[in-house]
């Protein structure tokens, strides 16, 4: 055989086999691609019909459709998004230690929700974890102080405490928006009490005796701050 024969020959072959290769090797990543795509829409399809239950509160079903989400392995950046929800569901199930699990789960991602440093701070004061509950309300506050909600939380849970000198803040901020809450007034009137500034439990008690004139507690504080 000739070279120039020998070099079109091989030129032929080298044309085949890479014909088979650019063939092949898109026929391999579209089936990749298709792959991810199916499990993207499985994780889309089962947040939404998880999202669907919580929203009736059937939390077992929510569950179920969460963690399918979830072990899907395409739910990427939204993870935390089902562990928070799925955290959720297990504590209307009243299943606190499961919610807390998911809850830590999605705080890896979910780093500025106060929502979710809020539902656990009530999950871990329902376990008996006080300063768990408290580093949570910490959490919730420092992503959005201007929530009433976590103030009320951390009032009542630094009053449990009797750190009252640390609960008379927060339940002062909660009064400038409910003025008359009377479990603030009396939580304001009895830290104010407690740590010696005997004028403004006076003025906490009176309002609180105001709203509810045969409130004992707010008559006996009253003596008490010769009032």
């Amino acid at each position: 055989m000739s070279t120039v024969k020998r070099l079109a020959a091989l030129l032929v072959g080298i044309i085949a086999v890479t014909s088979v290769t650019s063939v092949r090797a898109p026929v391999y990543a579209m089936g990749i691609e298709d792959a991810r795509a199916r499990d993207a829409q499985r994780v889309k399809l089962e947040g939404g019909l998880g999202d669907e239950a919580l929203d009736v509160k059937k939390y077992a079903e929510a569950i179920e459709h969460y963690t399918k989400a979830i072990n899907a392995n395409a739910c990427g950046g939204d993870c935390g998004k089902y562990y928070f929800k799925r955290g959720l569901a297990y504590q209307g199930m009243e299943k606190c230690a499961e919610a807390v699990a998911d809850y830590e789960k999605a705080g890896e991602t979910l780093t500025d929700n106060g929502e979710l440093y809020f539902n656990e701070s009530l999950c871990h004061s329902a376990l008996n974890k006080s300063d768990l509950a408290l580093a949570d309300l910490n959490k919730a506050i420092r992503v959005n102080p201007d929530s009433m909600i976590y103030h009320v939380g951390r009032c009542i849970a630094l009053f449990n405490k009797q750190d009252f000198a640390g609960a008379l803040p927060d339940c002062e901020v909660t009064l400038t928006s409910a003025p008359d809450d009377q479990k603030m007034l009396y939580a304001a009137a009895m830290s104010a009490e407690q740590t010696g500034d005997k004028a403004k439990a006076a003025k906490f008690y009176k309002h609180l005796l105001d709203l509810d004139h045969g409130n004992t507690q707010a008559s006996d504080g009253l003596r008490r701050v010769g009032s």
